[in-house]
């Protein structure tokens, strides 16, 4: 079963490389997505943990309370870096 870090990670896959997405809509999507298929509630503590980690991994950059995907791994520490 897909996890809450899975779920967020498609969905910033899905955007256009660079698009900033609020926290608010990624919250919205995913916990509707884990109410529907796991029959539970997802927590924003839990999806901001989720967050964090892929931009930790690199798939992600924060910019103020902004989120944008890069494309592919490793992109945002290089090109947002500074």
């Amino acid at each position: 079963m897909a996890t809450a870090y899975d779920r967020v990670g498609l969905l910033l896959a899905m955007k256009e490389k660079g698009k900033e997405v609020d926290f608010d809509h990624i919250y919205e999507k995913v916990h509707r997505d884990v109410s529907f298929a796991e029959k539970r509630e997802a927590s924003r503590e839990e999806i901001e943990a989720a967050l964090r980690k892929l931009t930790s991994e690199g798939y992600t950059v924060k910019r103020g309370g902004l989120r944008g995907h890069c494309g592919n791994r490793g992109a945002c520490r290089e090109s947002h870096s500074g």
